[in-house]
C-alpha cells in the first residue's frame, strides 16, 4: 500500500472516531435534556455506602489464604466481625493462627462458591451468627494457565464457574438481602490485571477476570441510587497459593489428558524481561489494607478510575498515590485531572 492510500486510511479513521465521539456527546445531551437518568461519567467518585467498618459483617470467599486472609485480618483490625469462607476446614488451620483464640468476631464457613444453593445456606448461617451481611468480597478464584484456544471444556467450567459465576451468585444471592437493610453495604470484587490487560497467555483466566470487571462496572451503575456501594479490586504480582488451584479441582472436571502448553505472552503483558530480573511480588496483607473504602472515597469510584487506580498499583510499591495518578489508557480522566 503506497504512502497516500496510507493517509487516506489514517484520516478516515480519524473521522470515524470523530463522529462516533460526536455521537456519543450528542446522545448523552439529548438524553439529559429529555430528564433521562444519567450514569455517571466515567471517573466520578461514588460516595462510600461505609464510612467505618467497627461491627459490620463482612464475608470473604477464598478468605483463609492468599488476598483473602489479607483483607481479612485488615478488617478484623479495624473491628469488623469477620467471616472467612473455603472449601473444606483443613484450610482455616494456619489462617486462624493469625487472630487471637476463640475470638467471638470470628466466624468460619465451609462454602464451594460454585456451589448455588450452598451461597442461600451460608447467607444464612451468618445471619443466624452476627446478622445480615453489610460487605461481601468475592475473592475466591481458581490461576488456570490454560489458554483459550486450547484449553478443555472442563477447563472452561471450572475456571468460569469459580471465577466469574462465584461472583455472580455471590451478587444474586446478597443483593436483594442488602436492599433489605437499608443500612450501607458494599460488594467488592477480587479480579486481576489480566482483566484489563489480556494477553499473559493464561485465556480462560483473562476472560473470567475481564467478565469480573465488566460485572462490578455495571452494578456501579445499576446500584448508584441504592445503599450499595461497589468495587473491582485489582491487584498486581501478589504471593498467595493461586499456582496451587489444580489441586483444588473437583474431580468431575479434570481433564482425561494432560493440559496443552500455556500461549506465548504477549510482550506488553510482562512477557519481555531483562535476563535475571524477576517482578516484585506483595504480601497479601498489604493488599488488604489498600481495601479502604470507608476512609477514601476514591476506593468507591468506578469506570475507568477505579479500574486504572487499581491496574496501577501492580509495580508501585510505596509510591501508591503518586503512581495512582499515571493510567495506561489515554481517554482516563486521571491523566488529565491529575499532575504526575
Amino acid at each position: 500500500m503506497d504512502e497516500q492510500s496510507l493517509n487516506r486510511r489514517r484520516i478516515l479513521s480519524g473521522m470515524a472516531l470523530a463522529a462516533g465521539t460526536a455521537g456519543i456527546g450528542l446522545g448523552t445531551r439529548n438524553a439529559r435534556a429529555a430528564d433521562a437518568p444519567a450514569t455517571p461519567d466515567a471517573g466520578t467518585a461514588q460516595a462510600p455506602t461505609i464510612t467505618d467498618v467497627k461491627d459490620k459483617v463482612v464475608y470473604i470467599t477464598g478468605g483463609s489464604s492468599g488476598i483473602g486472609l489479607g483483607i481479612a485480618r485488615v478488617m478484623h483490625e479495624y473491628g469488623a466481625k469477620v467471616v472467612m469462607g473455603n472449601l473444606n476446614d483443613q484450610q482455616f488451620a494456619d489462617a486462624l493462627k493469625h487472630f487471637p483464640a476463640n475470638d467471638p468476631r470470628l466466624f468460619t464457613v465451609v462454602h464451594d462458591v460454585m456451589d448455588r444453593d450452598g451461597w442461600q445456606r451460608t447467607a444464612d448461617a451468618i445471619e443466624k451468627k452476627f446478622g445480615a451481611v453489610d460487605i461481601l468480597v468475592n475473592n475466591a478464584g481458581v490461576g488456570l494457565q490454560q489458554s483459550a484456544s486450547a484449553g478443555s471444556l472442563k477447563d472452561w467450567e471450572w475456571g468460569m464457574g469459580v471465577n466469574l459465576w462465584g461472583p455472580i451468585y455471590g451478587v444474586n444471592t446478597f443483593v436483594p438481602r442488602m436492599l433489605a437493610k437499608k443500612t450501607g453495604a458494599h460488594i467488592l470484587t477480587t479480579t486481576s490485571t489480566s482483566g484489563i490487560l489480556p494477553g499473559s497467555g493464561a485465556g480462560i483466566y483473562t476472560v473470567a477476570k475481564i467478565a469480573a470487571v465488566g460485572l462490578m462496572e455495571e452494578l456501579r451503575h445499576e446500584l448508584r441510587e441504592t445503599n450499595i456501594g461497589t468495587s473491582a479490586f485489582v491487584p498486581g504480582l501478589t504471593t498467595t497459593n493461586i499456582g496451587q488451584s489444580e489441586s483444588h479441582r473437583p474431580e468431575a472436571l479434570k481433564n482425561d489428558a494432560p493440559a496443552a502448553p500455556r500461549a506465548q505472552r504477549h510482550p506488553r503483558a510482562g512477557g519481555r524481561r531483562r535476563p535475571g530480573r524477576r517482578r516484585r511480588r506483595y504480601p497479601p496483607r498489604g493488599r488488604g489494607r489498600r481495601i479502604r473504602w470507608w476512609s477514601d472515597a476514591s476506593w468507591s469510584t468506578a469506570s475507568c478510575t477505579t479500574t486504572c487506580s487499581s491496574c496501577c498499583s501492580r509495580s508501585i510499591g510505596r509510591a501508591w498515590r503518586r503512581a495512582a495518578t499515571r493510567c495506561w489508557n489515554p481517554w482516563c480522566p486521571s491523566r488529565r485531572s491529575r499532575s504526575t
